[in-house]
């Protein structure tokens, strides 16, 4: 995909799923709806702030994802990067994450 077209697809994106990194800028784009909201997959026990807070300062809600655990302010875990937070095997629990967009896109979670 060009830059481009990842910026138009950003654009028509109302949830935004990604592990912690670069990628997720792409929330920049994206258009403020009541559902608008960033998933952000972490090593567990690893934390950053980065797009949490640029995503709340544009008025998206974002949620934190550690396996099986889903966090959001003002309730998330304390920074940190333990070993293995920039590696490549990051667990994520798809039934959690699946039932978090269900649930953002029907209107049960803020």
């Amino acid at each position: 995909m060009t830059n481009d077209e990842q910026i138009q697809l950003a654009a028509r994106t109302t949830i935004l799923l990604g592990v912690h990194g670069n990628g997720l800028t792409h929330l920049l784009w994206m258009p403020l709806t009541p559902a608008t909201t960033v998933i952000e997959i972490f090593f567990p026990t690893g934390f950053a702030k980065d797009y949490e807070w640029t995503a709340r300062a544009l008025g998206m809600r974002h949620y934190a994802i550690w396996g099986n655990t889903s966090f959001t302010h003002p309730n998330e875990p304390a920074v940190a990067t333990p070993e293995g937070f920039q590696g490549n095997n990051i667990p994520a629990d798809g039934a959690l994450i699946a039932k978090l967009i269900e649930d953002r896109v029907e209107g049960r979670l803020p």
